[in-house]
């Protein structure tokens, strides 16, 4: 704050009535727009924070409606213009299947609102001409988190309602009590989010942490901060994607032998990400040679594990908030990247 200080000049306030008076109607008139302007200026400010964090979070989180798979018990409202007959709540059954009239069952298991959309317009084809078909789906019953790590009880949680941090924060028991908390989200095989809950009273209080989105079969490791645990990420073309911890022994092909299930057997070299104030370097890691013979792994580093012929891999990180980073490694990245431009 500027603080102005005026001299102590003596002031002969006889001659200056005049002057005086035009100056206290002056600022009389302006002082309520100026004070308005002032407030407005930072209301959008402030705005203009929120909607950046908002537009970035929309970014990385994308639309969980239209990824959701639809399962057993799950409603969905289906509405076909101009064919009233259609347009009801269906119920999908134990076998993921839902009945419509004149055409019968139609396979909902494991499509996209959009995918079930498709399915009923070509069954619908046999009966009327280009049909426009609506797929909402009112009730998800098939919504589950992996919630791993220092917690009462890890495990898989089914989440009813809405997909975000608020829904999971009563599932994780009294470990939010503990000092050095850090919560990792493994999304897919290349979006890791890093989140410092240290301060977590203040970071409570964020509505962008407590709203922030979960999507279906997200693994989330909550885990108590501890200088001598070292971890690191293992994402890409592997079926159980994660966090995995090193300990002074540690060996990368001993790990992949043990605990990475790689979808393509025959790997040879896996990427290293790692990241620094100098920027990202990738560094190859051939798993056929001793370890001596490799770059030394770090701890917070990424095992990227490529597709077949995927050479030069994409990569994103960026911290959101002062308690919130991001890293995405692959395909993920790429379209982090197209939406950030």
């Amino acid at each position: 704050m500027q603080i102005i200080k005026f001299k102590n000049n003596p002031v002969n306030l006889a001659s200056n009535d005049v002057y005086l008076s035009i100056m206290i109607i002056f600022m009389i008139i302006l002082c309520p727009y100026g004070t308005a302007k002032f407030c407005h200026a930072a209301e959008k400010q402030e705005n203009t924070k929120i909607n950046t964090a908002e537009v970035l979070y929309s970014s990385l989180n994308g639309d969980a409606a239209l990824d959701y798979k639809i399962g057993p018990g799950d409603a969905v409202k289906i509405f076909v213009y101009e064919n009233a007959e259609y347009n009801d709540v269906y119920r999908v059954g134990p076998d993921g299947k839902i009945s419509l009239p004149i055409i019968g069952t139609i396979d909902a298991r494991g499509k996209t609102r959009e995918g079930l959309s498709e399915a009923i317009k070509s069954a619908l084809t046999r009966y009327i001409a280009s049909p426009l078909v609506t797929v909402i789906i009112t009730e998800y019953n098939n919504n589950y988190v992996y919630l791993l790590g220092d917690i009462e009880k890890p495990g898989r949680y089914d989440i009813k309602g809405e997909m975000d941090m608020f829904a999971v924060l009563p599932l994780i028991g009294e470990i939010l009590k503990k000092p050095g908390i850090k919560c990792d989200i493994i999304r897919g095989r290349g979006t890791i989010f890093q989140f410092d809950l240290t301060n977590h009273s203040s970071v409570l209080q964020d509505r962008s942490f407590i709203n922030f989105r979960l999507k279906n079969s997200d693994i989330l490791y909550f885990t108590i901060g501890n200088a001598d645990i070292k971890r690191l990420y293992i994402v890409g073309n592997v079926k159980n994607p994660g966090l995995f911890f090193m300990n002074e022994k540690f060996d990368l092909q001993k790990l992949m032998d043990s605990s990475v299930d790689v979808i393509r057997k025959n790997t040879s070299t896996v990427k290293i990400i790692r990241a620094s104030e100098t920027g990202i370097s990738q560094l190859d890691y051939n798993l056929k040679r001793p370890a001596h013979l490799n770059p030394k792994i770090m701890p917070g580093d990424i095992i990227y594990i490529p597709q077949e012929n995927e050479r030069k891999v994409k990569c994103f990180f960026k911290e959101i908030a002062p308690y919130l980073a991001v890293a995405a490694v692959g395909v993920e990245a790429g379209r982090i990247i197209r939406d950030e431009k």
